[in-house]
C-alpha cells in the first residue's frame, strides 16, 4: 500500500474510504446481529389466572353456560385453539373449561333456572315447561 499511497494518492484515498465504509458496515451488521429486541411484559400478560372460587370466574362461567345452552354452540369449540386464543385476547386471566365441564355448567344453570321458575308458579297453580331460552306457561284448570 505504500506505493499506492505515495504514487497514486487519489486512488489510495478512494480505496481507503471504501475499506473504511466496508469495515463500518460490517461492524454495524455485527452490532445488529448481537442486539436482541427488548421484550416488554405488560401486566395483562403476567397476570395470574383466576382462582377456582373467584366470583369473577364464576360469573364468566355462568354467562358462557347461558350462551352455550341458548345457542347451537358446539361444546368441543372450547378446546379449539382459535377459540382459546379469542378468549385469551378478551380476558387473559380466564381459562376455558373443557367440553365436559362446560356441559355440566350448562346442566347446572338450566336446573337453577327451572327451579327458580317452578317455585313461584306452583303457588299460582301454573305448570311450567322450560328450556334455557324458551318458557311455556300453562294455567292449570281450577280445582
Amino acid at each position: 500500500m505504500n506505493h499506492l499511497s505515495s504514487k497514486h494518492r487519489k486512488q489510495h484515498q478512494e480505496v481507503s474510504k471504501k475499506k473504511a465504509n466496508d469495515d463500518e458496515d460490517r461492524d454495524r451488521k455485527e452490532r445488529r446481529k448481537n442486539l436482541k429486541q427488548q421484550t416488554i411484559n405488560f401486566p395483562v400478560h403476567t397476570a395470574s389466572k383466576y382462582t377456582k372460587n373467584s366470583s369473577h370466574k364464576q360469573m364468566i362461567e355462568e354467562h358462557l353456560a347461558l350462551f352455550a345452552g341458548c345457542t347451537s354452540f358446539a361444546y368441543h369449540l372450547v378446546e379449539c385453539t382459535e377459540f382459546k386464543e379469542f378468549v385469551m385476547a378478551l380476558n387473559p386471566r380466564y381459562e376455558l373449561p373443557c367440553r365436559e365441564t362446560l356441559k355440566r355448567f350448562v346442566a347446572r344453570v338450566a336446573h337453577e333456572i327451572k327451579e327458580n321458575i317452578k317455585e313461584p308458579m306452583k303457588a299460582d297453580d301454573r305448570r311450567a315447561s322450560c328450556s334455557l331460552c324458551r318458557l311455556h306457561v300453562i294455567r292449570l284448570p281450577s280445582r
